[in-house]
């Protein structure tokens, strides 16, 4: 590794890596700044950069859970070793003489006992902070009001591994806490933003289209697709023994890839918590908000030029009725006929008994399968189908 960089691993939702790679990618080009050393790999993506890069990137990114600063990695097979190791670290720049929330996991190492490797570090880091304090500058660079980052130690074949939290809580919290309404179920705002990351370039039509959330809960999909190119200003971390970066975090506004904004949903509690969270689209007259069931007969929608995302409350999900996938199907084109649609669905719908008859009527209808996207929300595993109508060229599909 450069010596002038620091090594750092982005954890990432499983399925979703090589998505938050290009998101990745197309945040460092804000940055100004480029890298070949990005490593993918299951969960996660390592990479090398400048720390301020690094430590920026918490703004920019909003597919990932969290990113870790990794610190030192070394072989360690013995008590004594790692009190000695932890004793000498230097400590002083990230802990700033506060002791962190240590997280411990040990597998397949002859220092199994996560007990024990708790007591050695704390041991040693309370030794380290005797002799080496932090000095006043040190402590100017940072905010004395927040907790130190959690150090994260793992143990695997022999080897230790030192990371820091430099999130803090995890990135899909978009805000403080309490600024933001949650409903029962909701999705959460990573894998919103990583579905909407998705979903969008399928779209190949001139024109902004007018996103619909038929389903919309507390608003996620509509805000995620809103706050696409905003920095998140909330507190990180890093800002503990880092409260001010030299790199300038690029703020290029919400991105205009819709022209408008309409939530439904058949519960009143939903929509008052949605009017709260997606204020900023009610306060620019972008959103069209209202009550509504989506299976109740009622007029077609007027609306063209449209892209449908919805997260149906399957009832393995929510103390409800399962909705078969063909009247959602059904009810979906003919209320709204999207130009381009996407459904997360259980994964053994997308086998079941109403797949044929949806993939008959989608013909019928004149869509297409697209894309379809497998992941886990909220321990279930589900699919993300994308559905296009016919005349727009088709992507491979990617399980």
């Amino acid at each position: 590794m450069d010596s002038k960089n620091s090594l750092f691993f982005i954890v990432v939702p499983l399925g979703f890596e090589d998505v938050a790679q290009a998101e990745l990618r197309e945040q460092l080009k804000k940055l100004s700044h480029q890298t070949d050393s990005i490593k993918q790999s299951k969960g996660g993506l390592e990479v090398e950069l400048p720390l301020e890069i690094g430590l920026a990137l918490n703004h920019l990114l909003r597919i990932p859970t969290r990113i870790l600063l990794r610190l030192e990695k070394f072989r360690c097979r013995d008590f004594p070793k790692l009190y000695k190791k932890t004793q000498t670290y230097p400590w002083a720049p990230f802990l700033l003489g506060k002791m962190p929330k240590l997280h411990v996991t040990a597998k397949k190492s002859r220092m199994i006992h996560t007990g024990r490797i708790e007591e050695s570090i704390t041991k040693g880091l309370q030794d380290y902070f005797k002799g080496y304090p932090p000095s006043k500058a040190l402590q100017a660079l940072g905010d004395s009001t927040l907790a130190p980052p959690d150090l994260y130690v793992d143990f695997y074949d022999d080897n230790c591994q030192w990371s820091l939290n430099i999130s803090g809580e995890p990135l899909y919290i978009r805000s403080m806490k309490g600024q933001r309404y949650v409903m029962e179920a909701p999705i959460r705002e990573n894998l919103a933003a990583a579905l909407m990351a998705i979903l969008l370039p399928q779209y190949k039509h001139p024109g902004q289209p007018v996103l619909i959330d038929p389903m919309g809960g507390s608003g996620v999909f509509l805000s995620e697709a809103w706050a696409m190119g905003s920095k998140l200003d909330r507190p990180f971390a890093y800002q503990f023994f880092k409260k001010n970066l030299a790199v300038q975090i690029p703020d290029q506004g919400n991105r205009a890839d819709f022209s408008r904004y309409l939530y439904r949903d058949l519960d009143s509690k939903a929509l008052e918590a949605a009017r709260h969270n997606l204020a900023p689209l009610i306060e620019q007259n972008l959103l069209d908000l209202a009550v509504e069931d989506l299976f109740q007969t009622g007029q077609k929608s007027t609306v063209e030029n449209t892209v449908l995302i919805v997260n149906p409350p399957y009832g393995v999900r929510l103390s409800m009725g399962p909705i078969g996938l063909f009247q959602l199907f059904m009810a979906l084109i003919e209320k709204y006929s999207p130009k381009l649609m996407g459904l997360i669905i259980p994964k053994d719908w997308a086998g079941g008994s109403d797949w044929s008859k949806v993939c008959k009527l989608a013909k019928q209808k004149s869509y297409r399968l697209a894309l379809t996207r497998s992941f886990s929300n909220g321990g279930l595993d589900v699919v993300f189908v994308i559905w296009e109508r016919a005349g727009v060229i088709i992507n491979d599909s990617n399980e």
